[in-house]
């Protein structure tokens, strides 16, 4: 039969279709990029490395006042364990602020059980992520972020 188009399927060029990706781990986020870019992503990955830098992104202050290089992210990906502001503190953060507790939040962590992952939620992350164990299994995360965003509908960015 006849099946109509999906609106979503096309990630919203509008907003640059940048992913905001904050981890501390050099190495992780190297394995992270190489993962996105093998899964098709053709958008860019900004990192930033703790909580406090995430938060200045979003706002666009400090080092990332430039819209145009450090575009609004699509969404971020984040990692609860990093030195000084952690990711729970720029989570709570997030979805305390007005401007910005609509931005879809993946959290990736080693702890994605019990007690952990009832905090992540209970704070309003979208979705929570096992650390993908090798190469394989990240490239397996990235793909499934992009098919997943390509059936839901985002929300708008706030700028």
């Amino acid at each position: 039969g006849f099946a109509p188009e999906n609106p979503f399927s096309k990630i919203d060029v509008k907003r640059n279709s940048t992913i905001l990706f904050a981890d501390d781990s050099d190495d992780e986020v190297i394995i992270v990029e190489s993962a996105f870019e093998q899964a098709g992503w053709n958008a860019p990955l900004m990192r930033v490395a703790n909580g406090k830098e995430a938060i200045a992104y979003l706002e666009g202050k400090g080092n990332y006042v430039d819209r145009k290089k450090f575009p609004y992210p699509l969404f971020l990906l984040l990692d609860l364990w990093m030195p000084g502001v952690g990711g729970l503190e720029v989570l709570k953060w997030i979805r305390s602020s007005p401007i910005h507790r609509r931005l879809p939040v993946f959290v990736l962590t080693s702890e994605a059980a019990g007690a952990m992952a009832k905090r992540v939620y209970d704070l309003g992350a979208n979705s929570l992520l096992a650390k993908p164990k090798n190469f394989e299994e990240t490239v397996k995360m990235a793909e499934g972020l992009k098919s997943y965003l390509g059936v839901i509908q985002l929300p708008p960015s706030p700028e």
